[in-house]
């Protein structure tokens, strides 16, 4: 038998035995991502992933061993299994397993590699010493299958990195200048005021020193921010499950967005965004021409972990892999202004790196989702801190010397993002844009650091997770020390756009806000823990949770939220409940 079919069927056949091993290691390392098609990837990755690196293997087993009397169908699964074994090796290597540990796990993979082995060879030589209809039957039943799964999968999967909804501009908006939105996850107001592009920014345009957004997470405030109302009318970001923190509503289908209204005002807009609720799945993209979502091509990846070329990659070319980094963030954005059309453009870009977990600047050991969809497995403080989940919980208990080290990590990650963004406004600069480009940057929240006994964010409407940085230039150069909101983000990008505000936002053109103006802004919408909502004035804060416990701070004689003065001052907590409105009253649970 010197064909190299046999060889060929043989390493596909051993493809398909270590993508089922794959797909088991896959399951059992991997939280559940509460999505039917998400599951049916988990299964069908694998096993695609180390098919297609097996027939790469069989073809090249089968012309090496051309000629050789028999013998070959045996060779070409040992190479497949063989690789698949060496890489899970290497991967514990990586890991840091003991030596004792490796050499447990060397001799149980060695003996599953070769029983494998002799299996794959077995059916390849079943397939091909029977009737010819053997082979034709179980080709078409593994094509059909792989096709078919794909088929499900794959719109949902490709989704996840792009998207728009249009409209894409032909015409330039003539005469109005370049727009670009800068966003920066969990930035804490007092870090970036500390930051380099910040203060160029500040230095020629208006800074906003009380600038508030309506909820402590990524989804709502950012929905929030791009389509200028609050959640109570935009819907994103309220929980549709009970056992998926990322089984949330998204966009509402006929929200009104920045990017649809300077697209039509004749902006060609896009978006290169991080961070895995930022995207079409949530209706995110909704209005942009096109939107692309960095942190989903990694995740897709990090959701094929568990597979031979995968683990190759990681072994030998880790850079290689994607990465949602600053650094690549910015170069994306950077290759989309070289290659857009002529005319004014609208682009903005959504930096993670201040996200825990913290210190992870290289993006190839960790993934948001995995922590979103369940707590971590190890408590350490080397960099990337990884056991943010832990963290949250409750289960990992830093002392002082360990949160002041978290919170080194936390800063390094800013001063890494501002480092990249330097980079993209001289970017700006060399391509003779800076000058006819307005730039806004802000934040979608802030961040903890115990500064009311919690971490992160998504779980309280503390200062520390609403008041966010926000700076526009160039502009008249003042720092603006009144109460402005998320909700007024929109009116100013598209009034620089040349259009004016819908009737249904009720935010204000901040860089022509009234004197008399008397900003208040509705809170709510966590991530995590008990329901809180509440109610932002120029003086005060309202908080009150669906079991009826009730907070109100007095932010001019308490800024640091220390005092609650609902029992003392109980004129202003009635007068400041009387301005929330019933759709932002906290539903009572039973007890």
């Amino acid at each position: 038998m010197n064909r190299a079919g046999p060889a060929i069927a043989a390493a596909v056949a051993a493809g398909v035995a270590v993508g089922v091993g794959d797909v088991l290691i896959t399951l059992a390392s991997s939280p559940d991502p509460a999505h039917a098609v998400y599951r049916l990837g988990y299964v069908l990755g694998p096993i695609l992933a180390d098919v297609g690196c097996a027939l790469s293997l069989g073809i090249v087993t089968a012309l090496l061993g051309r000629g050789r009397a028999g013998g070959g169908e045996a060779i070409a699964a040992a190479v497949v299994t063989g690789a698949w074994a060496l890489t899970l090796l290497a991967d514990a290597w990586l890991a840091g397993f003991s030596a004792a540990a490796l050499m447990a796990l060397g001799l149980g993979t060695a003996l599953v590699a070769v029983a494998l082995a002799r299996l794959a060879r077995d059916v390849a030589r079943w397939l091909y010493d029977g009737a010819p209809h053997r082979r034709w039957i179980a080709s078409g039943a593994t094509a059909a299958l792989m096709i078919l799964g794909t088929a499900v999968t794959a719109p949902s999967g490709m989704a996840a990195f792009g998207g728009g909804t249009g409209p894409c501009a032909e015409t330039s908006a003539v005469g109005s200048p370049n727009l670009l939105l800068i966003t920066i996850d969990s930035l804490r107001l007092d870090d970036a005021r500390t930051m380099s592009s910040y203060r160029r920014l500040a230095a020629r345009g208006t800074e906003f020193t009380q600038h508030v957004t309506d909820a402590p997470w990524t989804l709502p405030s950012v929905a929030s921010l791009l389509s200028g109302v609050p959640v109570s009318v935009h819907g994103a970001g309220r929980s549709r499950s009970w056992s998926s923190l990322l089984d949330k509503t998204g966009l509402r289908g006929d929200a009104v967005t920045v990017a649809g209204i300077l697209g039509a005002r004749g902006y060609r807009t896009h978006a290169v965004v991080t961070n895995p609720f930022l995207t079409s799945r949530y209706g995110i993209d909704t209005g942009f021409c096109s939107f692309e979502n960095v942190t989903m091509e990694g995740e897709a990846v990090r959701g094929m972990a568990q597979t031979v070329p995968v683990r190759v990659a990681r072994l030998l070319a880790p850079r290689w892999l994607p990465d949602d980094r600053a650094a690549t963030v910015r170069a994306r954005a950077e290759t989309w202004l070289d290659r857009r059309p002529p005319g004014a453009f609208f682009l903005w870009v959504h930096f993670l790196d201040p996200h825990a977990p913290y210190g992870d600047r290289d993006g190839a050991s960790t993934s948001l989702t995995l922590d979103l969809m369940a707590l971590q497995g190890e408590a350490s403080l080397e960099a990337p801190f990884s056991s943010v989940g832990r963290l949250r919980a409750g289960e990992f208990r830093p002392g002082p010397a360990e949160r002041a080290q978290l919170r080194a990590l936390y800063r390094e990650d800013v001063t890494y993002v501002d480092r990249e963004i330097g980079r993209l406004l001289d970017g700006l600069a060399a391509r003779g844009l800076d000058d006819d480009t307005i730039v806004l940057l802000t934040a979608d929240h802030g961040e903890e650091f115990w500064d009311h006994g919690g971490v992160e964010h998504g779980r309280t409407l503390y200062e520390e997770v609403l008041r966010v940085p926000l700076v526009i230039a160039p502009s008249a150069h003042e720092t603006v020390d009144r109460l402005t909101t998320v909700l007024d983000v929109a009116p100013t990008i598209i009034a620089r756009g040349g259009t004016a505000a819908p009737t249904t936002w009720s935010g204000t053109d901040l860089l022509a806000l009234p004197a008399s103006r008397q900003g208040e802004l509705s809170l709510g919408t966590l991530l995590f823990g008990e329901e809180l909502t509440g109610l932002r004035t120029p003086t005060h804060k309202l908080v009150e949770s669906e079991h009826g416990t009730t907070w109100l701070f007095d932010l001019a004689q308490d800024p640091g939220e220390q005092r609650n003065v609902a029992a003392a001052d109980p004129a202003t907590l009635e007068a400041t409940r009387a301005r929330m409105a019933p759709d932002d009253r906290p539903t009572q649970r039973p007890e």
